[in-house]
């Protein structure tokens, strides 16, 4: 909490400790002597409302993210305390300007140090940091075909603020406190099936976790009459048809869809597109551009995409599968790690016409970690995953650690060519005996994209080697005894692993095995 309302700052908390510590301190020194001199009772409850502000938001916030299973909760995380700095900053502020009326210096000297610290928060935001495409595109395409009959099911629902935000249409969001089975796929579906012409389905990364085997998803395939899928990176979008109807309607526009207030519309030369969109004015270098183009009628022959700017790349798209009066088209255009960041120009130009100018983006290049030398890898490997992604070393900081500790893991990743899909690296510490918490053999675990995030695999440039670093928490109830540490990784929505291949080619299953870790009791307090 302190770091948050000091340097308004929600992650990597541990390198804001020091000036979190500075401001918290100086917020209790001026505090403390302003309610000593709040002798007037209106004065004293307004500073009792201020604290009540910070402190009672605060302890609900906490209740809320403990695993009651009376009521919906949600994961503790650090951005549900930014309202609380309305309160935060208002005593602050009070405190500061009662003692600049009996000691200036003090007071400038406690202020400056209260802004350093906010500047020094606000450059880890800003710097580098972008805006993404989280639903922007996703729910375009889907109030595009979207029909009266269709339900939608957000799966799952952790962060649906986000989705609501940008979708205002009824939506049922699959629990982020399940773990969804056979059972509660079908409990959830089946009427909100029976109900609907045929069901939207959007996925989220979370519902990898709490979803593993892909119940929801395997519960509409097996019932749909035609289907159609979308992906977004960090989303996905499908649908699934229940009625002959609905299923003749697949690539109909809803009677119902506006186009994007931002979409520019095409000169009747260029007919029959209509319109086209281009969703953020901003993107990382490793982001894909989702181009949303909208068509009066199906297009004749295959259409050209031009990017204009550091660097040229013509995409070239099959004509989109539509019906007789048109309908929207998605143009993924994968932004991979050999453009050089800079402005670029989209134009589009249909089979054998002109060419018509759609807009301009940034293209920025993401904050990523360094890479690693071959000579830092402890344990060189030669392994492949996937077509293109090697893993071609480890680094182990210790073979024995004891239970309630954490496990220091380096790994070395590579590419041998540019990635348009994002994957999570899986790292599990599995013993010998039951684990009745996780109900697996799992007793150390953490899944994450590589480098904390900060790099994922669609920034990789081909043959540079990227050191990815794990802290991996050994369960406190861990049995003493011989663990396996195995790794691989999987896809960041649709959870499926990656195959991993020897460097002779044949196939060793889809896990990592990097040896044996050896956990010893826990140290005494």
């Amino acid at each position: 909490v302190a770091t948050t309302l000091a340097t308004g700052v929600s992650e990597n908390l541990d390198r804001y400790l020091l000036p979190s510590l500075v401001v918290m301190a100086i917020l209790i020194a001026v505090t403390v002597p302003l309610w000593r001199k709040s002798r007037e009772g209106n004065r004293r409850a307004g500073l009792v409302m201020l604290l009540a502000g910070l402190i009672l938001p605060a302890a609900l916030v906490y209740l809320g993210a403990l695993p009651f299973e009376l009521f919906y909760s949600v994961r503790l995380a650090p951005r549900y305390f930014f309202p609380l700095a309305v309160c935060f900053y208002t005593l602050l502020g009070l405190g500061l300007a009662a003692q600049a009326e009996q000691r200036r210096s003090l007071a400038a000297a406690l202020t400056s140090l209260v802004v350093v610290s906010a500047i020094l928060g606000l450059a880890s935001v800003q710097g580098g940091n972008i805006r993404r495409d989280l639903y922007d595109s996703l729910v375009v395409a889907l109030q595009a075909q979207q029909q009266p009959g269709d339900a939608v099911v957000l799966h799952n629902d952790k962060d649906w603020p986000i989705f609501a935000a940008q979708y205002r249409g009824s939506w049922t969001g699959v629990p982020n406190a399940w773990q969804v089975d056979a059972a509660s796929a079908a409990d959830l579906l089946e009427p909100i099936w029976d109900a609907a012409d045929g069901v939207w389905l959007v996925t989220t990364p979370e519902a990898a976790q709490t979803d593993p085997q892909a119940q929801i998803r395997h519960w509409l395939e097996q019932r749909a009459l035609a289907t159609r899928a979308w992906d977004y990176g960090d989303n996905a979008l499908a649908f699934y048809a229940r009625t002959t109807q609905r299923s003749d309607l697949l690539d109909q526009t809803g009677p119902n869809f506006v186009l994007p207030a931002q979409a520019v519309s095409m000169p009747p030369s260029a007919d029959p597109l209509e319109a086209a969109w281009l969703p953020l004015h901003r993107y990382a270098i490793g982001d894909t551009v989702h181009l949303s183009l909208f068509w009066r009628a199906p297009p004749e022959g295959d259409l050209q995409v031009l990017l204009r700017g550091p660097a040229e790349r013509d995409f070239f798209v099959e004509p989109a599968r539509l019906s007789d009066s048109g309908g929207q088209q998605q143009v993924d255009l994968h932004m991979t790690p050999d453009l050089p960041p800079g402005r670029y120009q989209i134009a589009v130009q249909p089979a054998g016409g002109e060419v018509f100018e759609i807009g301009s983006f940034a293209l920025i290049a993401p904050r990523t970690e360094a890479s690693a030398p071959v000579e830092d890898i402890t344990h060189s490997l030669d392994l492949r995953l996937g077509p293109s992604i090697r893993l071609v070393g480890y680094d182990l900081a210790q073979n024995t650690v004891a239970a309630g500790d954490s496990l220091a893991l380096t790994l070395y990743w590579q590419t041998d060519e540019p990635l348009t899909a994002r994957y999570k690296v899986f790292t599990h510490l599995l013993g010998e005996v039951f684990n009745a918490d996780t109900g697996n053999f799992i007793w150390g675990q953490v899944d994450s994209e590589p480098a904390n995030g900060k790099t994922p695999t669609t920034t990789w440039t081909p043959d540079e080697i990227i050191a990815d670093r794990y802290t991996i928490p050994v369960a406190a109830g861990a049995p003493a005894g011989p663990y396996t540490l195995e790794v691989g990784l999987y896809g960041l929505v649709n959870g499926q692993r990656l195959p991993v291949f020897a460097a002779n080619g044949q196939p060793v299953g889809d896990t990592i095995n990097l040896g044996t870790v050896t956990v010893q009791p826990a140290n005494p307090d």
